[in-house]
């Protein structure tokens, strides 16, 4: 039996080359997506696909509670690009991000990964192509940024592999 993994934001940029590596390599993918009609370009991968809300909690819980999942990478997000209001950031990058990790807690999962955002440190210097410590002193300036921040910190406080 092939290991599973749940990737969300899987219909993004990023989330479609994640669809097609863990395909690649053979794991059985289910994309989570908040419109199933955006994602036939991963069902013509192989992916399974589940439309479903992250901002509802509760359905999450039951969804993982029926199913088993060995990997998880949340990749969903209210991202820079877009034009979004503070509260917006806060919801799709944090609440979201609350809702998936409780979700995790009591199941059999053995990895999760999530993608963040420079943004999440703050500025950098003048050296942009400099290494950067980004494990303290993180001064997000932007809502995007904060959100992100916040989402980490709820990450770091969790006991997840």
């Amino acid at each position: 039996m092939s290991r599973t993994v749940v990737i969300t934001g899987a219909t993004g940029f990023i989330g479609h080359y994640l669809v097609e590596e863990g395909i690649r390599r053979g794991y059985h993918v289910i994309a989570w997506t908040r419109n199933k009609n955006s994602a036939k370009s991963l069902l013509d991968l192989g992916a399974e696909v589940v439309q479903i809300n992250l901002l509802d909690g509760d359905s999450l819980k039951e969804w993982m509670a029926k199913n088993q999942v060995d990997y998880f990478i949340h990749n969903a997000g209210v991202t820079k690009l877009s034009v979004y209001q503070k509260e917006d950031y806060f919801n799709g990058n944090v609440v979201t991000t609350r809702h998936v990790l409780e979700a995790l807690r009591d199941t059999s999962c053995r990895k999760f990964a999530y993608t963040s955002s420079l943004e999440a440190s703050g500025p950098g210097d003048s050296d942009s192509l400099a290494p950067k410590q980004v494990n303290n002193g993180s001064q997000p300036i932007t809502d995007y940024g904060q959100s992100k921040y916040q989402a980490e910190e709820i990450i770091r406080r969790q006991s997840i592999p």
